[in-house]
């Protein structure tokens, strides 16, 4: 029974999520977008190497990261995260599925207006990425209000979501210049834009939700629920928040004094957030590592390798386009997406499982015998992406144009065997729990060993 639009739910009744099937096609979709992603990035290799970042369709491949692979990922996880975590429901679960249309459709739309450059098609594809956003926003941002616990998640949340609204902010002002309206410096609202997006949108997203998320990955006691935030974590808070508007106010109408504070303190808070997940890790419960763990491990050694570049950008002046390139890679194509990767191959089959279950008359895993991924694909897919990342970032960084194209081509297979277990749990749902035997599992030996007699 579908609760009322503003209505909480009763005691012992769990707050109102989506439609099970739906954070499952979120990830699929993101699955996708990455796919899609990485054949364009095949395509601009060579302006890769060279440094040509502003060309359309470069423009287009970063989009399909940003807005298709993260905004997909995020949108699916949040809707079935923030219920869970914070005890308040989506005000209507139907509108997360109309979320969900709206931005696969705007983009599609966008990226195709950017590829072959439309500026009616970018219209038409902006319109429908700014209704999904709104839809997402206003089903999930009251629990920043109302959140019965673990508020500080839901407030990262939103301050993503400012982020996201701050840059599209700066797309409007990018318009005003084009109509004579003001003056203002094109290369510094790209500066703002870009890290609008990468770390307001995309890691404070990951901020919040990875402070309860990736400590229970970890088997860590830190996941457990508690009331107020971390210090660290209000200290990351404020220092990414400020930093972020400093740095979009000032990039942009050339205030160096502002765009410098802002620099100098959006690095000491992705140090800071580095230092966390380096904790995390140090302190993991021993125990094999699996796809999920060594995609998050990559992950954040791409986020360390994004600090780096962004500091000698912002001392080696003028910082050459290749060092730009590398910069925008390890940041959306590593650390960003790798993250997504190492979450989707965990909680993927959590809610694969429970979609399943609940489809075969409530049988538990263990009942079924088997796991839903394909150890093979998993470990190829996480093997692909990160080799992949690797190799085209030192091509950019040496103007090696041939190790770029290997490089994006590994990441492109590592993709597509993403998309090949994608594809494969979407026929296992299709086709239902006992359509086929059990499946490899995802951690411990393989073959796994003969009983003892």
């Amino acid at each position: 029974m579908t609760p009322a639009i503003h209505a909480l739910p009763q005691v012992g009744e769990p707050p109102a999520g989506p439609p099970l099937w739906l954070p499952l096609a979120f990830l699929a979709q993101a699955a996708l977008w990455l796919w899609l992603g990485a054949i364009a990035m095949t395509v601009v290799a060579s302006d890769l190497a060279l440094g040509l970042t502003a060309m359309p369709r470069t423009f287009a491949a970063t989009h399909l990261f940003t807005l298709g692979v993260l905004g997909a990922a995020t949108l699916g996880a949040l809707h079935q995260f923030v219920p869970v975590v914070t005890g308040v429901g989506l005000r209507h679960p139907r509108a997360a599925v109309w979320a969900f249309w709206a931005h696969g459709l705007g983009v599609a739309t966008l990226v195709a207006a950017m590829w072959w450059w439309s500026p009616r098609g970018q219209l038409a594809g902006w319109t429908l990425l700014f209704l999904a956003v709104g839809l997402g926003s206003w089903n999930i941002l009251p629990a920043r209000r109302r959140a019965r616990q673990n508020g500080y998640v839901a407030g990262f949340v939103s301050l993503a979501h400012s982020a996201l609204g701050l840059g599209m902010l700066v797309a409007l002002v990018r318009i005003g210049d084009g109509l004579g309206w003001w003056t203002t410096w094109r290369e510094g609202q790209l500066l703002a834009h870009f890290h609008l997006g990468w770390i307001g949108y995309g890691t404070l997203t990951v901020a919040g939700i990875g402070s309860k998320m990736l400590p229970a990955f970890l088997g860590l006691a830190e996941h457990a629920d508690s009331g107020a935030a971390p210090p660290v974590y209000r200290r990351l808070g404020w220092l990414l928040s400020i930093g972020l508007l400093a740095l979009s106010v000032g990039a942009p109408f050339r205030m160096a004094w502002l765009t410098w504070s802002g620099a100098v303190l959006l690095a000491a808070g992705v140090a800071t957030h580095l230092a966390v997940l380096t904790g995390y890790f140090l302190r993991r419960k021993p125990g094999p590592l699996d796809p999920s763990l060594a995609a998050i491990g990559g992950a954040v050694g791409c986020y360390a390798g994004a600090w780096l570049l962004g500091v000698g950008i912002a001392l080696v002046r003028p910082a050459p386009p290749r060092l730009w390139t590398a910069y925008g890679l390890v940041a959306i194509a590593g650390w960003l997406t790798l993250i997504i990767v190492g979450v989707m191959h965990r909680i993927g089959p959590r809610l694969m499982t429970a979609f399943l279950a609940r489809r075969g008359g409530g049988l538990t895993l263990a009942q079924r015998g088997g796991q839903v991924l394909d150890r093979r694909l998993a470990w190829g897919a996480v093997v692909g992406l990160t080799g992949g990342l690797v190799a085209e970032t030192a091509g950019v960084l040496a103007g090696a144009g041939a190790v770029v194209r290997v490089g994006s081509v590994l990441y492109l297979i590592g993709a597509s065997l993403m998309a090949a277990q994608t594809v494969r749990l979407v026929k296992r749902a299709t086709l239902g729990p006992s359509a086929s035997p059990p499946l490899r599992p995802t951690s411990g030996p393989w073959p796994p060993r003969r009983a003892a007699p």
